[in-house]
């Protein structure tokens, strides 16, 4: 999304077994930066994966810039 963490959260999320990416959006009327989580699912399962999620967006604090 459109938001920044930092480097205190991302470290954490790097701990959690999640790859952060962080780039740039060409190509609106406002340029924007963008931060991509990225985690590898243990199962097909839907609900663990889900459950695996919520656990990666405990890690971020509820106010992103």
């Amino acid at each position: 999304g459109t938001f920044r963490l930092d480097d205190h959260v991302i470290a954490n999320l790097n701990r959690n077994g999640v790859r952060v990416l962080i780039g740039f959006v060409e190509g609106s009327d406002e340029p924007k930066d963008i931060t991509i989580l990225q985690f590898r699912a243990d199962t097909t399962d839907l609900e663990e994966i889900k459950k695996r999620w919520d656990e990666i967006a405990d890690l971020i604090p509820e106010k992103v810039s």
